[in-house]
């Protein structure tokens, strides 16, 4: 008669559960320790108007694709209307961003945006933001 094995079912690790990892972190380390030791992280100039322009091509339903090198213009049919209403959600995207940065913009800075593309736009909004 042959020997038959007993299949042997390996016993789940039990994981130290979340609260008691963080409290045994909260009494080793002090309260004082974790507040006032957080590091935020700004972002740059040029990051916060990528990011509010980004955010403006997706609001209008032109991203995604993200595409920073189609034209404004013909790749993406701005006109001097839809432009300006898209610095405008720019303008409003950087006065509620940390830090606040003031966007300013006229109707010859529009049309002059219309030829250019996305990341030479990018690049213009960022000389005219302060």
């Amino acid at each position: 008669m042959a020997k038959t094995r007993k299949k042997r079912t390996l016993a789940p690790k039990k994981l130290p559960s979340v609260r008691k990892t963080a409290s045994a972190r909260l009494s080793t380390a002090g309260r004082d320790t974790l507040t006032t030791n957080r590091l935020t992280a700004t972002p740059s100039k040029p990051v916060a108007v990528g990011a509010a322009v980004a955010h403006q091509l997706h609001q209008d339903g032109r991203w995604p694709p993200n595409d920073v090198t189609r034209v404004m213009e013909t790749d993406y049919h701005y006109d001097e209307h839809t432009l300006r209403n898209l610095f405008l959600g720019v303008q409003a995207y950087l006065a509620g961003s940390v830090p606040v940065y003031t966007f300013s913009f006229d109707q010859q800075f529009v049309r002059a945006g219309l030829p250019l593309t996305v990341a030479a736009l990018m690049a213009a909004v960022n000389t005219n933001t302060h």
